[in-house]
């Protein structure tokens, strides 16, 4: 079956949207850090990541509030009482979605 449109330019918004899950690596340094309070390069010592990774994972987990800093008796990065109810209640990590126009533009000759 053919389908003749007398156009031949044809143009539409589209939503796509986008969602961030979580890493093996994310789960890892929730759970670390839930074990026992520590810097950013403990628990990269610990885990045998680079720095930069554990640095990065954290500062994504710290934008969801799962992990926080302790300031006494020393800095270390723990996990809150929202990330600590994660792990215990075994519920699933909050999830970040983006909706995005685009436009799509298709031309026939």
């Amino acid at each position: 079956m053919k389908i003749y449109l007398p156009a031949w330019h044809y143009r539409a918004r589209a939503i796509v949207q986008r969602t961030w899950g979580w890493s093996p690596i994310e789960e890892m340094i929730l759970l670390a850090l839930d074990r026992a309070p520590d810097t950013i390069e403990g628990v990269a010592t610990s885990l045998g990541i680079p720095v930069q990774v554990a640095g990065s994972t954290i500062a994504r987990l710290m934008q969801f509030g799962l992990v926080e800093i302790r300031l006494s008796p020393v800095p270390q990065l723990a996990t809150s009482t929202v990330g600590h109810d994660f792990i215990r209640l075994g519920g699933a990590l909050p999830e970040r979605t983006e909706d995005r126009e685009i436009h799509i533009r298709v031309c026939t000759q």
